[in-house]
């Protein structure tokens, strides 16, 4: 029972990292907006944001590397205003692509934690992508659960 469940996770593993569909291998650049609320006790408006992003893709699978940079200040301290978020995208073909990231604030007082997020690309050139992203991120300095955010992103990627 266990051998066959693990050879259909390599079975699944391999088409969703290899694909059903040709995709192009190697590095890119993104840039996306975001914006959400803020959920604790109750629910507040988190700030504006921009992610500068490269990544390098193949397949199906994109390692990514992004610098999450907070455009408003309203109550964020000065550390949190830069983050680093290195993760890993998951294109299911067709459908949307999954998110995974460990966002780090490494200024003043570390930080880190894990974001989820599912996204789909809306447009696709090749070479020139146009997306829409929801993520969710925890972070340690709230245990996880005392607050998170919740924010939708869009955005352009441009591969090489």
């Amino acid at each position: 029972m266990l051998r066959r469940m693990a050879v259909r996770f390599l079975v699944v593993g391999a088409i969703l990292a290899f694909g059903v569909t040709p995709a192009l291998a190697g590095p890119g650049v993104g840039l996306s907006l975001g914006e959400g609320m803020m959920i604790q006790d109750d629910v507040e408006l988190s700030p504006l944001n921009a992610e500068a992003m490269v990544y390098w893709s193949f397949a199906n699978v994109s390692a990514d590397l992004g610098f999450l940079f907070t455009l408003e200040k309203f109550g964020v301290k000065e550390a949190e205003l830069v983050t680093i978020r290195p993760g890993v995208r998951v294109a299911i073909p067709g459908i949307c692509y999954l998110r995974g990231a460990l966002p780090m604030n490494v200024l003043d007082d570390f930080n880190y934690g894990f974001l989820v997020g599912v996204g789909k690309t809306f447009l696709n050139l090749q070479a020139l992508k146009l997306f829409a992203e929801v993520d969710a991120t925890f972070m340690e300095n709230a245990k996880f659960v005392d607050q998170f955010p919740i924010e939708a992103r869009v955005g352009l990627e441009i591969g090489f």
